[in-house]
């Protein structure tokens, strides 16, 4: 959740990117795809049509392939490696008493601080998980 204050487009933007920027794309391509294919139906254009149900998966398979749609190991290496960071970044500033401000952990530079003390002392799951007590 955001904070309330944070109403700024890309604020807004950079809270909730992390879970919905493949959104859009579940809803563009389909709905392109079924314009095109209504598009030439209503023009009796049924030889178009038989044409393009083959050669736009024809293209679009080995475009993925080739842009790393499979490659999931790299994907998971780099996210694993950036929670890492996140977690040493958020361990140095709890034992420091700093603010909270790991790029890693948010991608905007919102201070993190006061959810991590509200979380530990509620006792919720994540701050069970972290491996220091705030100074």
């Amino acid at each position: 959740m955001r904070p309330a204050e944070d109403t700024e487009l890309l604020k807004v933007f950079g809270w909730g990117f992390h879970r919905f920027h493949f959104f859009w794309v579940t809803l563009l391509w389909p709905w392109l795809l079924a314009m095109v294919f209504v598009y030439t139906k209503s023009k009796n254009q049924e030889v178009l049509l038989n044409r393009l149900i083959w050669v736009i998966p024809a293209i679009a398979l080995p475009w993925s392939i080739y842009a790393g749609a499979l490659n999931h190991g790299a994907f998971f290496k780099t996210t694993q490696n950036q929670r890492a960071e996140g977690l040493q970044c958020l361990q140095l500033a709890m034992q420091s008493g700093d603010d909270v401000k790991c790029w890693q952990l948010l991608p905007i530079q919102h201070p993190l601080k006061q959810g991590i003390l509200n979380g530990q002392r509620t006792g919720a799951s994540f701050a069970r998980l972290l491996p220091v007590e705030q100074k």
